[in-house]
């Protein structure tokens, strides 16, 4: 079974971990889990993998800087985020013309169109 099919299974064992009354905790890890199951394995670029993996890393610290006020950042805390920043933006320029990357930026930034 390929990583992500473990991810998706994993995020269903979660999302039911609990009969009755789920804890938060596993449903919001089973949502966390679930995410990650398209980024991972495959046939993807591993640069891609990075700038994927990293954006959504990155993105998790911002909403957490923006909006945890109870998140005591350190100095090291910041330079790995930045690390990641300058990681992702490494494995772009490694990619950046080719198809799966531009693929991946359309599939980004264009609205997905309603199934007929």
């Amino acid at each position: 079974m390929p990583f992500p099919d473990d991810l998706l299974e994993q995020a269903y064992d979660l999302a039911h971990k609990e009969p009755t009354n789920p804890k938060q905790a596993s449903l919001r890890r089973a949502v966390s889990t679930a995410y990650f199951a398209p980024f991972p394995g495959g046939s993807v670029l591993p640069e891609l993998n990075t700038v994927a993996h990293n954006f959504i890393q990155l993105q998790q610290h911002r909403h957490t800087a923006d909006y945890d006020n109870s998140k005591q950042w350190s100095r090291t805390d910041v330079l790995n985020v930045r690390t990641l920043a300058t990681d992702a933006f490494t494995a772009w320029r490694a990619i950046s013309t080719q198809d799966a990357a531009q693929g991946y930026l359309l599939q980004l930034f264009l609205p997905k169109l309603p199934k007929q």
